[in-house]
């Protein structure tokens, strides 16, 4: 929405067509050998998808999902004339859309080959560790006589001002990050007040 309203984003009809397509009444709408040979023109050798219109009155789309994303390309056909309407690559998206497409590489392993793929591994991986290591750590320091309770945390622990900033910044970027940690906060917050087993001890 920010990318949309400040021009930065990405071009129009990025999730598909608003192209709408001359069509006379009765006329048939040109065949998907003619689409394969546009795609063929505007992209030699890619193997492109061609995502036929719902609506006879819109266009097509050829679209490239290239491994990079400085690579990827959206054309927009004419079903009525197989006019090129528009044809999006790199250079048209603004800056919050071209990080959009580069976050999207990045997420599906895509943009730099192997080392993508075992970077993501890495962080996959990295996730399950903190998982385990996390439940062992609350296990070890959990209060004694209780099942459920959070350890104490020591009375002059403090959480850095900036921490907080980035916690509440990334609850709002994730709103269901920030409805789990509500929910983590309000069943500690439970238990510190004795309605689970026994009392908090340190």
């Amino acid at each position: 929405q920010i990318g949309s309203a400040t021009g930065t984003g990405s071009p129009p009809g990025f999730g598909g067509s608003p192209f709408k397509s001359k069509l006379a009444a009765g006329q048939e709408p040109i065949n998907l050998d003619r689409l394969v040979e546009i795609s063929r023109e505007r992209l030699p050798g890619a193997p492109a998808h061609i995502i036929l219109p719902k609506d006879p009155g819109s266009a097509a789309v050829i679209r490239w999902k290239a491994p990079r994303p400085q690579d990827r390309a959206y054309i927009h056909v004419d079903m009525g004339t197989g006019d090129v309407l528009a044809d999006y690559r790199w250079k048209d998206f603004g800056v919050i859309g071209k990080f959009v497409l580069m976050a999207v590489a990045l997420h599906e392993g895509t943009w730099f080959g192997v080392w993508n793929q075992v970077l993501n591994s890495l962080v996959a991986f990295g996730v399950m560790g903190l998982s385990v290591t996390g439940l062992v750590m609350w296990w070890k320091r959990r209060p004694r006589g209780t099942l459920l309770a959070a350890p104490q945390p020591p009375p002059e622990a403090r959480f850095p001002r900036g921490l907080v900033v980035l916690i509440g910044l990334f609850c709002v970027m994730v709103p269901i990050a920030g409805l789990s940690l509500l929910i983590i906060l309000l069943v500690d917050r439970l238990m510190s007040k004795s309605i689970f087993k026994g009392e908090r001890h340190v």
